[in-house]
């Protein structure tokens, strides 16, 4: 058994969010601001570029697609199985991106779920992001994206947050 302790920092105010996007598809990336809960075009946090083949992508038609994900001015680390017992951004080991494949076999999905820490905004930011992203059925069709977690945009690594205050 391995017991991983730490020294409490102190509680800050983190923003939370929860957002949920319906998009079409772009040639584009497509850049998150995490605590405004918005699509930019400049700056922002979390920028993803999606490759999908032409014609139907589905259960009955599997094809091979792809998501890059990018921290902008900064990095990620996968945090899968992490992200709920860390309150510490890690110091380093922070990829410019990530590319998440979907291959067209026994195990194929519509859906690619995946945690990251990401450091943003030059170090401004610090995040813990559950990405949900589902692919579009027809070139035309929706894309669906939900980005869910907490950013520190103090410039701090510390995710202990400030209890809610009673109205």
């Amino acid at each position: 058994m391995i017991f991983k302790l730490w020294k409490l920092q102190g509680a800050e105010p983190l923003v939370s969010f929860h957002k949920d996007y319906k998009l079409r598809s772009a040639d584009a990336p497509i850049t998150f601001d995490l605590p405004g809960g918005t699509l930019v075009q400049n700056g922002g946090d979390i920028k993803i570029a999606v490759s999908r083949p032409q014609g139907t992508v589905s259960q009955r038609n599997p094809q091979d697609w792809s998501l890059q994900v990018e921290a902008v001015d900064g990095g990620l680390i996968d945090a899968s199985g992490q992200a709920s017992i860390t309150f510490l951004a890690p110091e380093s080991g922070y990829q410019t991106n990530c590319v998440l494949a979907m291959v067209a076999s026994r195990q194929w999905s519509d859906v690619i779920q995946k945690t990251f820490f990401v450091k943003s905004r030059g170090g401004q930011n610090y995040s813990k992001v559950h990405l949900v992203f589902g692919i579009n059925d027809t070139p035309d069709g929706f894309m669906y994206v939900t980005l869910d977690g907490v950013v520190n945009t103090n410039g701090s690594r510390n995710w202990e947050a400030t209890a809610p205050q009673a109205q």
